[in-house]
């Protein structure tokens, strides 16, 4: 992380998704003035001048140099409600707002960059008035951009805050998300289901920057109660179903730390207490697919905008790493994992317009084995869920489009299979789960149809290729919501209703799709 002072510092970042990892000494960060504000790009590409840019709006924000400053990103207005609460919190320029932080003797700490045409300065806030409103700080995005005649500009918007979102959206009416819901916001986390309990795990309040700390819950649909269980390690990104799964006595999660990298979480629930691994070795910014099985975590490929083309092993029994053979993969992002019950399963990602085999790893054999070629290559964004016969792919996309059908693995025929069309919408960030005789999904995001949420769902048995679609759903639709198969049916909890979106807080709410798939109900805290 940057750390904003006036005083010479060794500065040192630890990347965004999709952002480079760099150390600067303080020697490297000028205060030169430049001449003008085209300087920066003068006869090149705006894009390629974006990260030299970068040295020096470090350099004026230290200093306060607010000309050069302005200079350099141009005279965009900037929107903080973080310098004064409960009124517009619309500056005109950049040179307004930096001279309100100032008198706010705000503390300001940069999270990352991104480089490119469009790149961000994600910074956190702190001053009195926030304290006072009882915020401890406040993340704001800065994108900044070049045009045409290579001069910049930058907008910003505020994100959420942090302890308490809801505190914030008292102060912003622009904020919208579930503060009157009986949970907290939560989105981007992974529910367990242990055999008596849904375990809530992870996740962030809304579309933050930080990382906050989100109290863990467990519901009994025996009793019908929620409890308040231990919050997961601090920092710890924690997503998708298949980098979760509870064992006999533990539940099993691969997290991923700006600080700690990436790790395996084990939550105890005789203990109530977590405990971690040590660090995947080597430097990346997500872990890839995941595959978890009785006595092993597998991790093959990269993270998002890391792609990687190994495999590494975790051992739970002896809590120790070992890299894997070579799996005969291309560099990939995103790909899916499963475990079959015999094979760690790893199909779909994105290998830079290249096909990257699926694969598959044998842990008795110790052997990789190359899949067929599945029937949509460059699947990006997908899950895969075993039925305890077949593997399937749902959701995702291949980049202009979402997938209209499912692929169907199967490992005994060693084939695959499309399924008849979906009778709903095809998204995206959808959840599904499998229910013993059919497999359920739900909501999920439109990226590349009307860019909105869905609230439908359908279910669909394999066995007949058939599909069914589920009742009208009487919450909202979502993205980053979490959906898993209890013995009472399906739970959905918290999401996104605005996806793709700054300024908005998750639901925090709870439904409950009856075992016979023809009814909702609410669950209250």
């Amino acid at each position: 992380l940057w750390g904003f002072r006036a005083e010479p510092q060794s500065i040192e970042a630890e990347a965004m998704p999709g952002r480079s990892t760099r150390t600067l000494p303080a020697s490297t960060v000028s205060v030169a003035k430049p001449s003008a504000a085209t300087e920066v790009c003068a006869a090149t590409d705006p894009a390629e001048n974006m990260e030299a840019a970068f040295d020096r709006i470090v350099g004026y924000y230290n200093t306060r140099d607010h000309e050069s400053l302005v200079a350099l990103l141009g005279d965009g207005t900037v929107s903080d409600n973080s310098l004064v609460p409960g009124e517009s919190g619309h500056y005109a320029d950049i040179q307004k707002w930096i001279e309100a932080a100032t008198r706010q003797n705000d503390v300001v700490v940069l999270e990352g960059v991104g480089v490119g045409d469009v790149f961000s300065l994600y910074v956190k806030r702190r001053n009195d008035d926030l304290r006072d409103a009882g915020i401890d700080e406040l993340s704001v995005v800065f994108d900044v951009s070049a045009s045409d005649s290579c001069s910049q500009r930058i907008l910003s918007h505020d994100e959420i805050s942090s302890p308490d979102a809801c505190r914030y959206s008292a102060l912003v009416e622009s904020v919208v998300g579930g503060c009157a819901d009986s949970f907290a916001p939560r989105m981007g986390h992974v529910s367990i289901w242990t055999g008596d309990e849904l375990l809530i795990l992870g996740g962030s309040s809304g579309t933050t920057g930080t990382v906050p700390r989100l109290p863990s819950l467990a519901w009994s649909p025996e009793t019908d109660r929620w409890r308040q269980i231990a919050t997961l390690p601090d920092g710890f990104l924690v997503d998708r179903r298949s980098s979760a799964r509870w064992l006999e006595d533990r539940a099993i999660l691969v997290g991923t730390s700006s600080e700690s990298g990436v790790r395996v979480l084990s939550y105890w629930p005789s203990s109530d207490s977590w405990t971690t691994s040590d660090r995947l070795p080597g430097q990346r910014y997500g872990p890839g697919a995941v595959a978890i099985s009785d006595e092993h975590v597998v991790i093959v490929g990269g993270g998002n905008k890391d792609p990687r083309d190994d495999a590494w092993e975790f051992n739970l029994d002896s809590a120790t790493w070992r890299q894997l053979p070579d799996p005969g993969i291309r560099p990939v992002e995103d790909m899916s994992g499963l475990w079959t019950g015999t094979e760690m399963i790893f199909a779909g990602g994105y290998a830079h317009l290249s096909r990257s085999p699926d694969v598959a790893w044998n842990p008795a054999t110790q052997a990789w084995r190359e899949l067929p070629a599945s029937p949509m290559s460059q699947l990006t964004g997908a899950e895969m869920i075993w039925t305890g016969e077949v593997a399937v792919m749902v959701g995702g996309n291949n980049g202009p489009a979402h997938e209209s059908q499912l692929q169907v693995y199967n490992p005994q025929l060693d084939t695959w299979a499309l399924s008849a069309p979906l009778p709903i919408p095809a998204v995206e960030h959808l959840i599904a789960d499998w229910s013993g005789s059919e497999l359920v999904l739900w909501g999920g995001h439109g990226t590349y149809s009307n860019g909105g949420v869905s609230s439908l769902g359908a279910s669909y048995d394999p066995t007949g290729d058939v599909w069914s679609v589920l009742p009208p759903a009487p919450l909202s639709g979502r993205c980053y919501h979490s959906g898993t198969w209890t013995t009472h049916g399906l739970v959905v909890f918290g999401g996104l209703e605005r996806c793709g979106q700054p300024n908005v807080l998750a639901r925090g709410d709870a439904w409950l799709l009856s075992p016979e798939l023809d009814s909702w109900s609410r669950l209250e805290r």
